[in-house]
C-alpha cells in the first residue's frame, strides 16, 4: 500500500499536488508571475507585429511625411516627403508559408508500430490518418497556416490538440403511432388517460426533459396524437487543432525548453456571455461562478496593454482585439500534479485572474483530472531555431530582417525624394518677389532676364539601387529564397531544414491525435474507412498501442520537372534490375504517382484483388472478341506477361483447344494476338538492354557470370 503524502510536504509546493479543490490563489499567483516573466519576450512580438505590417509612429495614410499636431517638429528632410513602406519581411514570410503549406499538403504520414512487427496493422493506420486530416478535419489546413504565420513572425508555433463532443437539442415531433413501436407501453398508460403523472414521469427519464415539459408532452399526445421534443443529437465528436498565438492564448514559464517539461501551462480563450452559460450545461461551469464573470470580469485580462491598442487606432490600423471588452478571457491552467497514491495526473483548472472572491462563489468555474491517456499536456509547441535552450528565445524573421527592411525604405524613399526634386525643382526668385502662382502655363512677371531660375538638382546616383540589390541577395541568401547571387543549393538546403522543423511539429501533432482517436473515437467509423475485414487484427487499438509517425517532404519535388525525371529514373532502375522480383511494384507505382500528384495514388491505383479481376475481364473480353471473328491489337503499355499467362490458361481449355484445331481462321487470329504480345514483351527487353549494354543481370550476380 502506498504510503500517503504528508500535509507538510503538499504545503512545500502547493501546486504539485492534486486535490479536490484547487489552490485558486496559489495558481493565480503562478499565473501573474509567469505573465511578468514574459513581458519582454510580448515586447518583441509587438515589435516584430509593426515590423511586418509596417507601422510607426507618425505614419499617415497618403504615405507622406507630415507635421504632426502633436508637435514633433518638422519631417526630415521636408513636409510630404516620401515615406514608403517596404514588405521584405511580409514578402519572406509568405513565401515561406506558401511553401511550408505545400510541404504540408504534400508530406506523406507513414505509421511504424513501436512494438512487434505489425506493417500491416501500421499501415491501415497510415491511410486512416490521411484521411482524418483530410475530410474530417475541415479546420487543420486554415489552423496549419496560421501556425506557420505566427512561427516565422513571432518565432513559435503552437497548436491545442483536444476531442471535441458537441451535443445540442433538436425539436421534434413525436407521435403515438412512432411510440407505439419504441414504447407500447407508455402508449397504452397515456390513451388510459388514468396514470398521468406516472407517465410523464417516464417519459422525463426517458427523454430527459423537465416535469413541466414531460405534463405538456403528454396532454398534446392525448388531445392531438403528436408531441414536441428535444431530441439530444451529437453534432461534433471527433479530434480537433487550434492554432495558439505565443502572446495571447498561451503562456509557456520562460525557463521552459520543451512543453512537456513544463510544470504548468496556461492557455487563454475568451467566451462571450453565451458561450460561457452554454458552458454550464456543457461542461458543468460552475453557474454562480459564471454569472459573475459575465457580471464583473468582461473586457480585463488583455492580452496586451491599452497602449498597444491606441497606437493601432491613431495610426488606422484596427486591431481585432479591440472587440475583447465584450468577452471574458477565462484562463485554463494545465498542470502535472500527483495524488496520495504518487501517480502523475494532468489537472484542468478553469479560472479567471481578476476574480476577486465573492461569499458564496467558489474561484474557479471548473477542476478536473484532463483523462487524455497520451499523458501530455494537449499542446504542441516548435520554435523557429533553437537559438538558446529557452523556446521563448528564438527568433523571428522580423526580429533579423528588420535593419535589412528598414535600410531598404531608407533607400526607396531617397529615390523618390530625388524624383520629386527631379521632376519639381526648387524655384529661385529675387527676395521680397515671390512668384503668385506656380504651375504649367503660368505668366511670371520679370523685371530682368534670369530673375526667376530652377535650383541645381542633385545628379542621380545609382548606386542606391546597387545597395538595394544587395541587401536583396543578403536576405535571400540568409532566409533561403531564390535570386540572383545565390546558390540553389544552400537555398534547398535551408528550405529542408525549415520543412523538417515543421513536419517535426506535425509529426507530434498527428502522434496527439490519433491518440485521441484511439480513446474516443468510434469504432465502426474507423472500420468503414479503412474497409479492413479483419476487424480483431486491424482494429484502432487503445492509446497504449503506440506508433511512431514520420512525415516526409523533399523541397526539390516543388520543380515538377524534376520530379519527373527523378521518377523516371527510378522506376528505370528498378525495371533494368529487379530480375528476382524484390521490388514491390506496387508501391513503387504508389510512390511515384504521389511524388508527381500528391494523394492521388489513393484514388487511381486499385486494390491489388480488383485490378486482377479487372485485367483477367479485360483479356477475356479481347479473347472473346477474337473467337468471334475480330482482329485486334493489344495497348502498347500493358500487363503483356500476366495476360500472356491468361491467355495461356485460356487456350488450355478443352472446348478452346478444339475450336483452335478445328477453326483455322481463329487459330491465324490467336496466333497473331499472342505474338504481339510477345513482340511488346521483347521490344520491353531490348530497351532495357540498350540502356545498360546487357542483359539484365540479379542482384549480386555479375554480367559475365562470375
Amino acid at each position: 500500500m502506498a504510503q500517503s503524502i504528508s500535509k507538510e510536504v503538499k504545503e512545500k509546493d502547493p501546486l504539485q499536488f492534486a486535490s479536490d479543490k484547487p489552490n485558486i490563489e496559489e495558481i493565480s499567483r503562478v499565473y501573474t508571475k509567469t505573465k511578468s516573466d514574459l513581458e519582454g519576450f510580448n515586447q518583441q512580438n509587438k515589435k516584430n507585429f509593426d515590423v511586418r505590417h509596417n507601422i510607426w509612429p507618425g505614419q499617415s495614410s497618403d504615405w507622406r511625411k507630415h507635421t504632426r499636431a502633436t508637435g514633433d517638429g518638422q519631417p526630415f528632410p521636408w513636409d510630404g516627403a516620401s515615406d514608403m513602406p517596404n514588405y521584405l519581411v511580409d514578402c519572406f514570410i509568405n513565401y515561406h508559408t506558401s511553401m511550408l503549406m505545400n510541404a504540408f499538403t504534400r508530406a506523406n504520414i507513414i505509421a511504424t508500430p513501436t512494438e512487434g512487427d505489425d506493417i500491416a496493422r501500421a499501415s491501415v493506420v497510415s491511410s486512416f490518418l490521411k484521411w482524418l486530416i483530410r475530410t474530417k478535419m475541415a479546420e487543420f489546413p486554415t489552423q496549419m497556416e496560421i501556425g506557420i504565420n505566427n512561427l516565422l513572425e513571432k518565432g513559435l508555433m503552437a497548436h491545442y490538440v483536444y476531442w471535441e463532443k458537441v451535443e445540442q437539442k433538436i425539436k421534434q415531433n413525436i407521435s403515438l403511432e412512432e411510440m407505439q413501436e419504441q414504447v407500447p407501453e407508455q402508449v397504452e398508460m397515456i390513451l388510459s388517460g388514468e396514470l398521468d403523472e406516472e407517465v410523464a414521469a417516464m417519459l422525463e427519464k426517458d427523454y430527459d426533459i423537465s416535469t413541466k415539459k414531460a405534463k405538456k408532452m403528454v396532454k398534446d399526445l392525448q388531445k392531438t396524437g403528436m408531441a414536441e421534443i428535444g431530441v439530444n443529437t451529437i453534432q461534433v465528436n471527433r479530434p480537433k487543432i487550434k492554432a495558439l498565438t505565443s502572446d495571447e492564448d498561451i503562456l509557456i514559464p520562460s525557463y521552459v525548453s520543451d512543453i512537456q517539461d513544463s510544470d504548468v501551462v496556461f492557455l487563454v480563450c475568451p467566451f462571450t456571455s453565451m458561450q460561457l452559460r452554454e458552458k454550464v450545461k456543457s461542461d458543468g461551469w460552475d453557474s454562480k461562478w459564471v454569472e459573475y464573470a459575465i457580471d464583473n470580469l468582461r473586457g480585463l485580462t488583455k492580452p496586451v496593454e491599452e497602449s498597444f491598442f491606441s497606437d493601432r487606432v491613431r495610426n488606422g490600423h484596427f486591431d481585432a482585439r479591440e472587440t475583447d471588452d465584450e468577452t471574458v478571457r477565462v484562463v485554463f491552467a494545465y498542470k502535472k500534479q500527483i495524488d496520495d497514491e504518487g501517480d502523475m495526473g494532468i489537472y484542468v483548472t478553469t479560472f479567471h485572474p481578476d476574480f476577486n472572491g465573492e461569499e458564496g462563489i467558489q474561484g474557479w468555474a471548473k477542476h478536473e483530472l484532463l483523462g487524455y491517456q497520451h499523458g501530455k499536456y494537449p499542446v504542441v509547441v516548435t520554435s523557429l531555431e533553437n537559438y538558446s535552450s529557452r523556446l521563448i528565445e528564438s527568433r523571428s524573421y522580423p526580429e533579423i530582417a528588420e535593419p535589412l527592411q528598414q535600410q531598404l525604405k531608407i533607400e526607396t524613399d531617397s529615390a523618390i525624394d530625388r524624383q520629386s526634386i527631379a521632376t519639381i525643382p526648387p524655384m529661385t526668385y529675387p527676395m521680397g518677389r515671390p512668384p503668385m502662382a506656380w504651375g504649367p502655363g503660368v505668366r511670371l512677371p520679370v523685371r530682368q532676364q534670369g530673375e526667376y531660375g530652377f535650383a541645381d538638382v542633385p545628379p542621380y546616383d545609382g548606386g542606391s539601387t546597387e545597395i538595394r540589390r544587395e541587401i536583396e541577395r543578403v536576405a535571400n541568401e540568409y532566409f533561403g529564397r531564390n535570386g540572383d547571387g545565390v546558390d540553389p543549393q544552400e537555398v534547398a538546403i535551408k528550405q529542408q531544414r525549415l520543412v523538417e522543423r515543421v513536419l517535426s511539429h506535425l509529426r507530434s501533432v498527428t502522434e496527439q491525435l490519433f491518440s485521441l482517436y484511439q480513446q474516443y473515437g468510434s469504432d465502426g467509423e474507423y472500420f468503414r474507412v479503412t474497409g479492413v475485414k479483419d476487424i480483431q487484427k486491424f482494429d484502432k487499438g487503445s492509446p497504449r498501442d503506440r506508433y511512431d509517425f514520420a512525415l516526409s517532404f523533399d523541397v526539390t519535388t516543388q520543380d515538377p520537372a524534376a520530379v519527373v525525371e527523378r521518377v523516371t529514373a527510378i522506376t528505370e532502375f528498378a525495371n533494368q534490375l529487379d530480375s528476382n522480383g524484390t521490388i514491390d511494384r506496387e508501391m513503387l507505382l504508389q510512390r511515384a504517382i504521389d511524388q508527381i500528384a500528391p494523394g492521388w495514388s489513393e484514388d487511381i491505383i486499385l486494390p491489388k484483388e480488383t485490378a486482377s479481376q479487372k485485367m483477367l475481364e479485360e483479356e477475356r473480353n479481347a479473347l472473346t472478341q477474337i473467337a468471334a471473328g475480330f482482329d485486334l491489337d493489344p495497348p502498347e503499355n500493358d500487363a503483356h506477361e500476366i495476360k500472356l499467362q491468361i491467355d495461356q490458361q485460356w487456350a488450355e481449355q478443352p472446348d478452346v483447344s478444339q475450336q483452335l484445331q478445328s477453326d483455322e481462321a481463329l487459330a491465324t487470329r490467336f496466333a497473331n494476338w499472342v505474338q504481339k504480345r510477345q513482340f511488346q514483351v521483347q521490344q520491353k527487353e531490348n530497351a532495357q538492354i540498350g540502356r545498360i549494354g546487357g542483359k539484365p543481370s540479379q542482384f549480386g550476380e555479375s554480367q559475365s557470370g562470375m
